[in-house]
C-alpha cells in the first residue's frame, strides 16, 4: 500500500517544461488527464497545437502593461492600488483537456 497518495495534478512553470512533462508521463504510461492533470503556468503559441490541449494561463501583454502602469503611477503619486486593480492583473485561464476532477471527489464518477 502506498504511504502517500500520488499527486492529482502538476502546475508546470514554463511551456517547454509542460511539453517535457507531457511526453515523459506518456512514455511512463501515465494518462493525462485520467491519471494526472497538468496546467502550464505560462503560454507559448506551440501549446495551441498540443493534443490533448494543455490548460494554461495566458497574459495579454499590452493590456497587462497598461494596467500595471496605471497602478505604478497611482503608487508613485502617493496613492494606493485599489483591490479591484490588483485583481485585474490576473492572467486569463484557458481550460484545456489536461484537467480532470480529483479522484477523491464523489462527483468525478470514478
Amino acid at each position: 500500500m502506498l504511504k502517500h497518495a500520488p499527486p492529482t495534478g502538476l502546475l508546470v512553470a514554463m511551456p517547454k517544461y509542460a511539453l517535457a512533462v507531457m511526453t515523459f508521463l506518456s512514455s511512463a504510461g501515465v494518462r493525462v488527464p485520467h491519471d494526472i492533470s497538468i496546467i502550464a503556468r505560462d503560454h507559448e503559441p506551440i501549446l495551441d497545437f498540443m493534443v490533448p490541449s494543455i490548460a494554461r494561463y495566458v497574459v495579454d501583454v499590452p493590456l497587462f502593461m497598461r494596467k500595471l502602469a496605471r497602478i505604478a503611477i497611482a503608487l508613485a503619486r502617493g496613492g494606493s492600488a485599489p483591490a479591484r486593480d490588483q485583481l485585474l492583473l490576473m492572467p486569463d485561464f484557458v481550460a484545456g483537456a489536461t484537467l480532470d476532477y480529483l479522484p477523491n471527489k464523489k462527483t468525478s464518477g470514478r
